[in-house]
């Protein structure tokens, strides 16, 4: 699956039946993750032998009763290296991170107000 897309991963992952995360159909959002919160596959520094504790605080608004979760600073993280969890080189963990970047750095060029499907 090398050089495809999340979107275009998690359809193949249903098609062939695989369960996703809960028992519930694959979703991009599930590969990709959210890079600054850690999570997702692409994020999840567990993977390369790094267990990171304390990200999220979560708390629950009073007004809606939700569950409201907020990224800690990054001097509240607490993190332990686990050599035995990894499963992704530092080449190939390196060579997702400069991919993630790449289009932030078109979209910062590309000028204010354009849209980026």
């Amino acid at each position: 699956m090398e050089g495809l897309g999340p979107d275009a991963i998690a359809k193949i992952l249903n098609d062939k039946g695989i369960p996703g995360p809960r028992g519930q159909a694959w979703r991009g959002t599930a590969i990709r993750g959210h890079r600054r919160r850690g999570s997702g596959i692409l994020n999840n520094q567990m993977y390369i032998g790094r267990l990171v504790l304390n990200r999220l605080v979560c708390r629950k608004n009073p007004v809606s009763e939700r569950r409201v979760s907020r990224l800690n600073s990054p001097e509240q993280h607490v993190v332990q290296d686990v050599p035995t969890l990894r499963i992704v080189s530092d080449t190939l963990w390196k060579k997702v991170k400069r991919r993630q970047a790449a289009p932030r750095q078109r979209n910062a060029t590309a000028g204010p107000g354009l849209l980026h499907m």
